[in-house]
Order: structure tokens, then sequence, then C-alpha cells
């Protein structure tokens, strides 16, 4: 399912970012779902175990961010871009935060007997 919604999140900006006030968004996907990927990467590297969603996370969301970042770097005014890869940095830092406090919390609530 999180497949399905970042693929069409992807499709939208690529719609959305056409309109010059929009561009940003497709270096911040492309940094979100490239980071997604890589994150799968070192979640089964830090473990040594199969993390759920490492084949396409290296096989389909890893290039697609690459490409968005690739095409947009030479297409957007560099602010833009620049703007667009902070924004993606940002979220993903509030998505990884808020995912650290709920395992955290998670742990805290299940103690081992």
């Amino acid at each position: 399912m999180v497949n399905v919604i970042y693929l069409a999140a992807m499709l939208a900006a690529f719609v959305v970012a056409s309109s010059p006030d929009w561009g940003w968004l497709i270096p911040a996907l492309g940094v979100l779902i490239a980071v997604n990927g890589l994150g799968h990467l070192v979640g089964s590297l830090a473990t040594g175990s199969y993390s759920p969603g490492l084949i396409s996370g290296l096989i389909l969301w890893l290039p697609l961010g690459a490409f968005a970042l690739v095409a947009s770097h030479g297409t957007l005014p560099q602010f833009t871009f620049w703007a667009g890869v902070g924004a993606g940095l940002l979220i993903q830092a509030v998505a990884a935060s808020v995912l650290l406090i709920s395992l955290v919390e998670h742990r805290l609530r299940v103690r081992p007997r």
C-alpha cells in the first residue's frame, strides 16, 4: 500500500510540477523516495536480516528518486532545486523522528517479563 501511495505522489508531483510555483516538488519527492529506498538497505545491513521493502526500494524507488533529482537539477533554477532538496530532507527528518519516538514509546510500554 505504501508503494502505491509513493507512486501516486510521484506521478501527481510530475503533473503539478509543470507549474513554476510547484517545481520544488520533484526534488523533494526524489529525496524522500531515494532516502527511503536506501533506508531499507541500511536497515537490512544493520540487522543482518531482510527488511520488507528492500527489493522494491533498491529496484524501483532508489532509481526513480535518483532520476527525479538528476532531471530536476538540470531543468529547475538552482534555488528551486535546493529548496526542494531541503524540503525533502526536512520531511524525511520529521518522519524519522516520529518513527523513532513511536518505537521508543512502544518499547517503554512493552516490558519483558
